[in-house]
C-alpha cells in the first residue's frame, strides 16, 4: 500500500468503501463488500496507484440520487421546487463534477436571478435548495466541502406576517357565496392548518370524542415536518364538521366535491384571493394568511408561544417568535416587574 491514509466506511447501501484524501479532495472506491472482514482484505491489497478512484458524480447525477432517496420523506411540491432550482443552477453554471463548482458559481447564481427581477426571498428559496443538495453530497462523502460554505443568503428586511382582524374576516365571508368555501376559510382560520393539510384531511383523521384531528403521512400526503401532528378542534370547527358529515355521504375527504374528489389547492387559493379583492381587503393577503390569522389571534389572547408552536406544528419556536410582538404583555409592562 502507499503512504496515504485510508479508511473504511459503510454506507446506507450496506457496502464498504475505501476513502483517502488527495489535497483537499476526498476520493473513494467501492470494495463491493458488505462484510467488514472482506472489506479489510480488500483494503490490505488496495493500491491507489493501480486503481482509479470512482468518479465524483455530476450535479445532475447527485440530484437523481437525492430525489430517489428522499422521494418517500419529502413532499412532492418540495421535490419539484428543488428540481427547478437545481435545473436553473445547472443551466447557468453547467453540469459539472461536484468538486468543480466554486464560490463564484454560487454568487453568479444569486446575482443572475436578482438581475431578472426575482425577489431576494424567492432567490433565497432556490439558494437553500441547491445548498441542501451539496450538503447531501458531503454527507455521502462525494466531496469534502461545499461551494456554499463561504456564501450566505441575501439579507432581507424582516416582515411581520399579514393577518386578518375579526372585522376583516367577516368582510371576507360576506362576499363568499359557496358554503363549502366559507367552511374551508373558517376552518383554516380556527385551526391554523396549512392548505395542503386541509385539502388532504380525511374523516379517519377526525376524532369527535377527543375533539382533535391527527395529521399523519400517507401514500399521497406527507406533513411538512414528516411527523404526525395533533390539532385541537375549536367548538365552531366541530360544528362545521358535524354539519358537513350530515350533508354528504361518508366520503374519504372532509372537504371535497360532490363526486368525492378533493379540492385542488390552487382552486381554493384562487377563490380566496378573488374573495379578498371583492371585499376590498389588503392585497397582500393570501390563503396562508389564515394560518397567520390563527396564530396572531392566539398570541393576542395571551396564549403562550410554546402552545402556539405546538398547535401550528412549527419544528422550531423561533418560527413562532414572529408573532411575539402581539403578546399583550408589552416590554414596558415586563420591565416594570423588576423590584429592587
Amino acid at each position: 500500500m502507499s503512504n496515504k491514509k485510508f479508511y473504511l466506511t459503510k454506507r446506507n447501501n450496506g457496502i464498504y468503501y475505501v476513502g483517502w484524501h488527495e489535497g483537499d479532495k476526498l476520493r473513494w472506491k467501492t470494495t463491493k463488500c458488505n462484510k467488514k472482514s472482506d472489506a479489510i482484505s480488500f483494503l490490505n491489497s488496495f493500491k491507489v496507484e493501480e486503481i482509479d478512484a470512482d468518479v465524483i458524480p455530476l450535479l445532475s447525477e447527485l440530484w437523481q440520487l437525492y430525489s430517489t432517496t428522499k422521494v418517500q420523506c419529502i413532499r412532492t411540491r418540495t421535490i419539484e421546487g428543488y428540481q427547478s432550482a437545481v435545473k436553473s443552477f445547472i443551466t447557468l453554471c453547467g453540469d459539472k463534477q461536484l468538486d468543480k463548482y466554486s464560490l463564484q458559481d454560487v454568487e453568479q447564481f444569486k446575482h443572475f436571478h436578482l438581475s431578472r427581477g426575482l425577489s431576494p426571498h424567492t432567490v433565497n428559496i432556490s439558494y437553500r435548495a441547491v445548498k441542501t443538495l451539496f450538503n447531501f453530497g458531503i454527507r455521502h462523502e462525494y466531496i469534502l466541502k461545499s461551494p456554499f460554505s463561504k456564501s450566505s443568503q441575501i439579507k432581507t428586511p424582516q416582515r411581520l406576517p399579514v393577518y386578518m382582524s375579526s372585522e376583516d374576516f367577516q368582510k371576507l365571508l360576506s362576499v363568499v357565496d359557496e358554503q363549502i368555501l366559507r367552511d374551508i376559510f373558517t376552518f383554516a382560520a380556527l385551526t391554523g392548518m396549512r392548505l395542503n393539510e386541509i385539502t388532504n384531511l380525511r374523516w379517519s383523521n377526525v376524532d369527535f370524542k377527543k375533539n382533535q384531528m391527527t395529521l399523519e403521512n400517507t401514500d399521497t400526503f406527507t406533513t411538512k415536518s414528516g411527523k404526525i401532528r395533533t390539532v385541537p378542534m375549536h367548538g365552531d370547527v366541530v360544528s362545521i364538521l358535524q354539519r358537513i358529515q350530515k350533508e354528504q355521504p361518508a366520503l374519504g375527504y372532509v372537504f371535497c366535491k360532490r363526486s368525492g374528489y378533493k379540492f385542488a389547492g390552487t382552486y381554493v387559493s384562487h377563490k380566496f384571493k378573488k374573495s379578498v379583492r371583492l371585499a376590498k381587503l389588503n392585497e397582500a393577503l393570501h390563503f396562508h394568511s389564515l394560518r397567520h390569522t390563527c396564530a396572531s389571534h392566539l398570541v393576542s389572547a395571551g396564549v403562550s408561544l410554546y402552545v402556539v408552536q405546538n398547535i401550528l406544528g412549527h419544528s422550531n419556536v423561533s418560527t413562532t417568535m414572529i408573532y411575539s410582538h402581539l403578546s399583550p404583555s408589552s416590554l414596558q409592562d415586563s420591565i416594570n416587574k423588576i423590584a429592587l
